[in-house]
């Protein structure tokens, strides 16, 4: 099946089925958009205006070609056609989701220390219907001598919320008023910007060179707790460079079970990552130690895993429970693909 979109208002499916009634699930006037079914596999590709609508969208749906776990596989230049594979076996439904985004309204927002513990619980309450065009995360930071944050407070150790916020901008101050009211900001850096100047936000933190150690855990709940030990760990975090973010897993991410992909923690709420960065080697054990110590007084609000991206070294005994139930059919790629374990210079999974 190869149905193809060539305008926003002339659809031809090859399948046979009916045509559907063009829809607005975004709110912003039903000609900008259009909504292409595959109705036998109830796929779903929503295609949304610009120049790709205008120009022309093929969808693919070729179960036989995927690589096995494949879920979404978009590629080629954005002028292309963009194609995406599936599995029927695996699928009921995915969505395809292209937005031509210019300018988000995104940065961090820095509080006193001591409002921590009430950053963290609005948090936890905030994302949980969260609209999905937000993303944004706590942290502690050590305050850098940025122009916006007061020359006063530079070098203080803060609580921080970065906020990013992918929907119409105009909407961005009612949807943050949550970040605004919980407590009195010392520095708001947030505001319009383009989308790709978030990609080298932290550029300036991270030096290439620079020393690190890391750690994360992936998270189901934040109980008062959990939010106290973040408290007296995060406060202490010893440099510029060294931080806990708490990102949210939300969203899209929980539309996929937990088989269907790698990615074995869906249903979990929070991953966390613990980073320590320096110049000083004889701070070595001193930084690395601060990251182990945040980390183990997490543990007993932690699921046994991580995101794979956030281990160390020393993690290696964890890969297993970092894919959990996917572990044993990742072996089997791994002895099919790479027997002789070629590629070994990461978490490695053995054949």
């Amino acid at each position: 099946m190869a149905p193809v979109l060539t305008r926003p208002h002339q659809r031809r499916l090859s399948d046979g089925a009916p045509p559907p009634e063009p829809r607005d699930p975004g709110g912003h006037g039903g000609g900008d958009w259009a909504l292409l079914t595959v109705a036998a596999n109830q796929v779903i590709a929503y295609l949304i205006r610009g120049r790709l609508a205008e120009e022309g969208i093929e969808v693919v749906l070729d179960s036989s070609n995927a690589s096995p776990g494949a879920w979404l596989h978009p590629f080629g230049d954005p002028a292309s056609p963009v194609r995406v594979f599936v599995r029927r076996a695996q699928l009921t439904e995915a969505s395809l989701l292209l937005h031509e985004v210019d300018q988000v309204f995104a940065g961090p927002i820095f509080y006193n220390l001591e409002d921590a513990e009430s950053l963290f619980r609005m948090f936890d309450e905030f994302i949980q219907d969260a609209p999905e065009q937000f993303g944004g995360f706590p942290a502690f930071q050590i305050a850098p001598p940025l122009p916006f944050i007061p020359e006063n407070r530079h070098g203080d150790t803060l609580a921080l919320a970065v906020v990013h916020w992918a929907g119409p901008l105009d909407q961005a101050e009612k949807v943050l008023k949550p970040f605004m009211d919980v407590a009195p900001i010392v520095a708001n850096g947030a505001g319009p910007l383009p989308y790709p100047a978030l990609n080298g936000a932290f550029d300036g933190l991270y030096p290439k060179g620079i020393r690190a150690y890391w750690k994360g855990a992936f998270v189901q709940e934040l109980p008062e707790a959990a939010i106290a030990a973040h408290v007296e760990h995060g406060s202490r975090v010893p440099e510029v460079s060294a931080t806990m973010h708490l990102y949210p897993i939300n969203g899209a991410c929980h539309r996929v079970g937990p088989n269907d992909t790698a990615f074995a923690y869906r249903e979990a709420t929070y991953g966390m990552v613990f980073l320590a960065a320096w110049n000083d080697p004889a701070k070595d054990a001193e930084r690395i130690q601060w990251v182990r110590d945040y980390h183990q007084a997490m543990a007993p609000y932690s699921e046994p895993g991580g995101y794979i991206n956030f281990m160390q070294d020393d993690d290696y005994g964890k890969i297993q429970a970092n894919y959990r139930q996917n572990y044993d059919r990742l072996v089997q790629v791994k002895r099919k693909y790479d027997s002789d374990n070629l590629f070994h210079i990461n978490q490695n999974i053995a054949p």
